[in-house]
């Protein structure tokens, strides 16, 4: 008699585990893969709003569009691979490093150099997003 009370104890356990974890699966898990794919859409927005202010050389512009992208990660941070953030991190500093300041006669202006290598970094910084975007979307 104990025997059978603990098989059936037992399938009851194996039972409650796969009815969650297929309702985990087939409900939750796309809600919340719909909600991280937004949030890279997002991300990837912010970047290519940057983007364009780099590529019309509007420097100063371009600097204040990667702060935005970075006040927006203060608060996404925690959903965001830490590949993609550690790659946006490193395009970051690198930009910091190759940005100048510069005032001239109260002229206010600024300056990048490297500006080649930088455009392909953030090229490939942008290809990963999108792929992180179609891995959620599949």
């Amino acid at each position: 008699m104990i025997f059978l009370f603990q098989k059936k104890k037992k399938q009851e356990l194996f039972d409650t585990g796969y009815n969650k974890t297929n309702g985990y699966l087939s409900e939750i898990l796309p809600k919340k893969r719909k909600i991280l794919g937004q949030k890279y859409k997002n991300l990837v927005d912010y970047i290519i709003k940057f983007q364009k202010e780099f590529n019309k050389s509007n420097t100063l512009n371009a600097y204040l569009k990667l702060c935005e992208t970075f006040m927006f990660l203060c608060d996404e941070k925690k959903y965001i691979d830490f590949e993609v953030y550690n790659q946006l991190s490193s395009f970051k500093e690198e930009f910091l490093k190759n940005y100048k300041y510069v005032n001239f006669f109260g002229f206010k202006s600024a300056e990048v150099q490297n500006k080649e290598h930088l455009a392909k970094k953030l090229l490939d910084l942008i290809k990963i997003i999108t792929i992180k975007i179609r891995e959620l979307e599949s």
